[in-house]
């Protein structure tokens, strides 16, 4: 489960330990040439101009706001396009054809007469204007079914026998067709072939988008505790500072008045340089962990904020030292419900659907084709037309084509490529079965050393803090040297520090495991109070944002 200490404000819990690291009693000589604090490391938390945000907060601006979300977004919906472009095969075709002929030639006709009988050699000239129309439709068999009308339009010209009239005529015809392949190309498995990869493709689209969500989403909450922890951490060193400087002005004091060595100064003095190093490392860090954060959350690069400070609400002083788990429970569980380990399942099917069209493409190419029709002839296309729908004049054809290339080396390659790309997708779900079971064990065992840290730093804090009063105590009665305590205080800090470092660490673990689970956005669902709707609240909004904007 993951624990978020709603509602509590960081600095509130770290005012507490800061002000132990920070003596009250203070005598500063006029003669000490110590440096005043600097307005910079009097910043106190929050800071009036500071931004302040929930966890809750940053995760919905995220969901609704990042990029990369839009992108996985804007691809499933590309993907969807393929599957309506692939039912396209589907589609009726409608085609027409017309040409327009100018024919001389030399015919024979057989002649009688009173006195003669013979065959003579005519010569003619012709012209025709012809139409073909046919609109055709593909079936699940494979098959190609049409149905067409055809036009022609003659008139011949006889260039020998004046005596005798040509007169023009029209030819029309109504037909259906068919063209069946037997071998390649044959049945729904291969007619179909680039639906089902489409849908195939939407869905591994849709898994995708879907884990790009919750890869982003532990992305923001994790860069959200690194502020959290970079603010930490500077809060430790700016106290870690003020100890040092205190004791520096103490110790030039007692140089003035004689009653310490001059080196003493001197090692509180280094002591001094070297903290206000520590912190300007610290504000930095702050920066660029408020960076990455602004940078997921697709801030305005013009806007404000990324001149503010960004101050969490939220604490990660809850946790749950007993929690336990089940390594292999969590594998199979995962592998139920991660979309990336859904996405490479589709892919092996993806990969058997090209093989089984590759496989059917080594085949010869055997077409079983038909057509059938109803002819008319007359004066013109009025007439040939009703004669056409008496049906008097019938016409049929049945045959077959075969084709095959010699060799067919293109055809077999394909189907061995089809199959080593198979091979390929089933070692890629393998590898993904491994990488989740790497993933988790790698945060359960985040968690559980993290458990065992917050433990540990806990007590160091307690004695750390604990020594440094002894010694302080010892110091003001000569017992002591300026050097221990100043390396009791560093010994302080570092032990806030890596307290801090083991409580977000556990947090980052918690959403680590949630995210190689799948159940991230289940569990803030439930923790933040917040609905996930995955079709219409993302990128949907952005994505009818930038169509308005066209």
């Amino acid at each position: 489960m993951i624990f978020f200490g709603l509602g509590r404000s960081f600095w509130r819990g770290t005012a507490g330990c800061s002000s132990l690291c920070l003596l009250s009693f203070l005598v500063i000589s006029p003669v000490s040439a110590a440096p005043q604090p600097s307005a910079a490391d009097q910043e106190l938390w929050p800071n009036p101009e500071a931004v302040p945000m929930a966890l809750r907060e940053v995760v919905v601006l995220a969901f609704e706001k990042n990029l990369d979300i839009a992108v996985t977004f804007l691809n499933k919906t590309s993907a969807q396009e393929e599957v309506t472009g692939a039912k396209g095969v589907y589609d009726p075709t409608l085609q027409s054809r017309a040409d327009y002929s100018v024919v001389d030639e030399q015919t024979s006709s057989i002649r009688t007469g009173e006195e003669l009988r013979a065959r003579n050699a005519i010569e003619t000239s012709s012209n025709a204007l012809s139409t073909r129309t046919e609109l055709t439709q593909l079936i699940p068999s494979g098959a190609t079914v049409g149905v067409g009308f055809s036009s022609t339009h003659t008139m011949i010209e006889r260039t020998q026998l004046p005596d005798e009239n040509y007169s023009p005529y029209a030819r029309q015809r109504a037909f259906v067709s068919i063209r069946q392949p037997l071998m390649t190309n044959f049945g729904p498995r291969v007619t179909n072939a680039g639906i089902r990869i489409a849908e195939r493709e939407r869905e591994i689209a849709e898994a995708r988008y879907h884990q790009e969500v919750l890869d982003q989403i532990a992305a923001v909450m994790s860069a959200y505790w690194d502020i959290v922890f970079t603010r930490e951490s500077l809060t430790v060193q700016l106290a870690s500072l003020e100890s040092a400087r205190e004791l520096e002005r103490i110790n030039a004091t007692r140089v003035n008045t004689g009653s310490a060595p001059r080196a003493d100064l001197l090692q509180a003095q280094a002591r001094v340089a070297e903290r206000e190093n520590a912190v300007i490392v610290a504000r930095s860090a702050i920066i660029d962990a408020q960076d990455q954060l602004l940078v997921l959350l697709n801030w305005d690069p013009e806007g404000e904020q990324w001149t503010r400070p960004i101050a969490p609400t939220d604490s990660p002083d809850e946790y749950d030292l007993d929690a336990a788990f089940d390594d292999q429970l969590l594998v199979s569980e995962a592998l139920q419900r991660r979309p990336d380990h859904r996405a490479t399942e589709l892919g092996v099917d993806v990969a058997q659907i090209n093989r089984d069209v590759a496989r059917w493409q080594r085949l010869p190419q055997l077409d079983l084709v038909g057509e059938y029709g109803f002819s008319g002839l007359g004066d013109d296309n009025g007439e040939a037309f009703d004669r056409v729908t008496e049906n008097n004049y019938e016409d049929s054809m049945i045959g077959a084509e075969f084709r095959y290339p010699l060799l067919n080396r293109r055809a077999k390659a394909n189907y061995r490529k089809s199959q080593v790309e198979l091979d390929r997708s089933r070692v890629t779900v393998r590898q993904s079965e491994q990488e989740i079971t790497r993933q988790l064990r790698a945060a359960t065992r985040q968690i559980r050393t993290a458990q065992r840290r917050i433990v540990a730093t806990t007590a160091q804090v307690a004695a750390a803090r604990e020594a440094v009063t002894v010694e302080r105590r010892r110091l003001d009665t000569g017992g002591s040297t300026t050097f221990n305590v100043l390396r009791l205080q560093e010994d302080l800090a570092a032990a806030e520090v890596a307290r801090v470092d083991a409580l977000v660490t556990y947090q980052k673990g918690q959403i680590e495991l949630e995210r190689s689970h799948g159940t991230l956005l289940d569990q803030l669902g439930r923790e933040l109070d917040v609905e996930f709707h995955f079709e219409d609240q993302v990128a949907e909004a952005w994505w009818r944002k930038t169509q308005s904007e066209r």
